[in-house]
């Protein structure tokens, strides 16, 4: 990313701030209009961007495309995305304007995300742009002083926290450098990295954190 202005539209418009966002980290054409009758605006538009990006619909995760969606016969809300190990879905009702999503697990009684779909479909973009990136880093454990490391340079994304992978999750971002911390007990904390060149990481490494990952 050449600047982080998405983040600053956030206040005011999601759906502008993920367009903006995932054109800058995966360049290509320019998306024709978001026309999707029944779908929420903001999976439309995601759908739009995504007709000349397809790792835009998950490459660890997935939302599914506009042919797989469903309606979940017990819950009765449409299933627009799941965990890449089929253990979780997340659903919502298409007929609000900027719904609750819900995340639905066997024999678990459904649970909101703190943020609606316009938030929720940012983080997921987030957390993919780690896991398709060109240099990477990961950490499965580490203190969260060490964490404070790793993202007290960066700028944090202003939305309520995941739940995925860990509760709670948040992200943090440079011009060209996506952290994910997950949260895995008090003191241990799952820190992710995604960057558009390994020189992007480079501040990482000067960190104190033993990666697992990508050093």
């Amino acid at each position: 990313m050449k600047d982080q202005a998405w983040l600053d539209l956030l206040a005011t418009d999601r759906i502008a701030a993920m367009r903006e966002f995932l054109l800058t980290w995966y360049p290509g054409p320019p998306p024709e209009a978001a026309r999707m009758p029944g779908v929420p605006a903001a999976l439309a538009e995601l759908y739009a961007i995504a007709a000349g990006r397809p790792q835009v619909l998950g490459e660890q995760n997935s939302i599914y495309p506009p042919d797989r969606l469903r309606t979940d016969p017990h819950e009765g809300l449409l299933v627009f995305a799941a965990e890449n190990q089929g253990n979780l879905s997340w659903m919502i009702d298409p007929a609000e304007d900027d719904p609750a999503v819900w995340v639905v697990s066997d024999g678990v009684a459904p649970v909101a995300e703190r943020e609606s779909l316009s938030g929720f479909l940012i983080q997921f973009c987030l957390l993919e742009a780690i896991m398709s990136a060109a240099a990477q880093a990961f950490c499965w454990s580490a203190s969260a002083a060490l964490a404070d490391q790793v993202i007290t340079p960066l700028r944090e994304v202003p939305l309520e926290p995941w739940q995925w992978p860990g509760d709670p999750t948040r992200f943090y971002v440079t011009s060209d450098l996506v952290v994910s911390t997950s949260h895995n007990g008090p003191d241990d904390v799952g820190i992710l990295a995604g960057a558009r060149s390994p020189d992007a990481l480079s501040s990482l490494a000067a960190t104190d954190v033993r990666w697992d990952h990508g050093f």
